[in-house]
């Protein structure tokens, strides 16, 4: 073993990627919500579209 590879951290501590698999994982909620209201806008924009054409 060499000594720079002596002196350097264990890879893959899982302390110091917690705050980025957070931050992931915040970032993927927010994702699928915006992806989730949009679906459903577009399908209550489309059945008022719906009932407004059959009113006329």
């Amino acid at each position: 073993m060499s000594e720079t590879s002596a002196n350097m951290p264990a890879r893959g501590s899982g302390v110091s990627r917690l705050p980025i698999y957070f931050i992931i994982a915040i970032l993927l909620s927010f994702a699928g919500g915006y992806c989730a209201g949009k679906d459903m806008a577009l399908r209550d924009n489309a059945r008022d579209a719906r009932e407004a054409a059959a009113a006329n």
